[in-house]
């Protein structure tokens, strides 16, 4: 199942991820006029080295189509489809009845997802879904298959050109208030990789504090991370440092994931 045409390679080494508290406080004076507050920028202190194993991160996220299959083989059902409801940006966030992954939006933009199905990523799955998408795979193709854990996904956003807190000197409010699917075809043929910063994506990992960080007091065994930052996300949310945290069940036209393959 693995070709490496389809990853990118990450070889087992160190590597340096977070923010130092010189940063931080840079950050902090960037902050004002907007709804970020420095606290989530603390989460990711402090800069520190870490060490990886060989691993492989895939280039695209999982598309609409993988999980369609996934589903046609297990009949697995998503949270939403569930529990009957998704959260949705309608000038607000709001719960709306009727959204799966199928149909992110419940409006005429689920025509255009489903008709990109062969590039765009599956979205309105939670982490649990994820997960189980993840499993079925590993099973599957006898591979070790999971979702990048977030140090992982920090290195792999950097391999990749996603810029960091440390390239950012000033930064405007910058909100793409539309939903536009040819992003998605526009970064294929750019890149041949679609980058981070489209969709918020799921790593495996629970909201934990960082050896010699700042304490929160939402630190635990509640949230999972996702990393990225999406087309309503700010610019400085959208850098490779940024942790985002949601319940496991949490679903919205804007959360996909990508996954990892240990390597030996």
């Amino acid at each position: 199942m693995f070709t490496s045409h389809d990853y990118i390679k990450i070889p087992r080494g160190k590597y340096l991820i977070g923010i130092s508290q010189n940063i931080l406080n840079s950050v902090s004076q960037l902050l004002s006029g907007t709804d970020l507050k420095r606290e989530y920028f603390e989460n990711s202190c402090p800069l520190q080295e870490i060490f990886l194993d060989n691993i492989a991160i895939a280039k695209k996220p999982v598309t609409c189509r993988d999980f369609r299959k996934f589903v046609k083989e297990t009949g697995y059902v998503t949270e939403a489809e569930k529990e009957k409801w998704g959260w949705v940006w309608e000038k607000r966030w709001m719960k709306k009845s009727g959204v799966s992954w199928e149909k992110p939006f419940a409006d005429k933009k689920d025509r255009l997802y489903r008709e990109m199905e062969t590039i765009h990523p599956v979205i309105q799955v939670s982490w649990n879904d994820a997960e189980m998408y993840c499993r079925w795979l590993s099973s599957k193709c006898g591979e070790k298959i999971r979702l990048p854990r977030e140090t992982e996904w920090e290195v792999f956003a950097s391999l990749t050109g996603c810029p960091g807190i440390e390239n950012i000197i000033k930064t405007e409010k910058n909100f793409i208030k539309e939903y536009h699917p040819e992003h998605f075809s526009n970064e294929l043929k750019r890149y041949g990789i679609i980058k981070p910063g489209i969709i918020w994506e799921w790593t495996i990992d629970w909201f934990e504090q960082y050896p010699g960080g700042i304490p929160n007091k939402e630190y635990g065994k509640t949230y999972k991370i996702l990393r990225g930052g999406s087309f309503l996300s700010h610019d400085l949310q959208r850098l490779r440092e940024y942790r985002f945290r949601r319940c496991p069940t949490a679903r919205s036209p804007y959360y996909g994931f990508r996954i990892a393959v240990e390597l030996e």
